[in-house]
């Protein structure tokens, strides 16, 4: 998977999901042709970190595993999933 040319930056407090959403509409195409085939469990991401897919779409938007980790829901501590 080739990186994007152009990708924004995450909002603050924007999840990994909403922002890889809005990237793919720069494009027009949905998220699901953007990260496919090799991340398709995308949604799971968001509640579960798996390393590999975190470096594959590291690549894909220049960017640090760790950067996007902490748009992902396991990032959050209780107290910011409560609000």
């Amino acid at each position: 998977m080739k990186p994007l040319p152009v990708v924004f930056r995450p909002l603050a407090g924007e999840t990994l999901h909403s922002w890889l959403n809005r990237a793919a509409a720069v494009y027009r195409m949905p998220l699901d042709e953007l990260v496919a085939p090799s991340l398709a469990h995308l949604h799971r991401l968001m509640l579960e970190t798996d390393s590999d897919a975190l470096q594959t779409l590291a690549r894909l938007t220049r960017t640090t595993p760790d950067f996007l980790f902490a748009h992902t829901v396991s990032s959050w501590s209780a107290e910011e999933r409560l609000q």
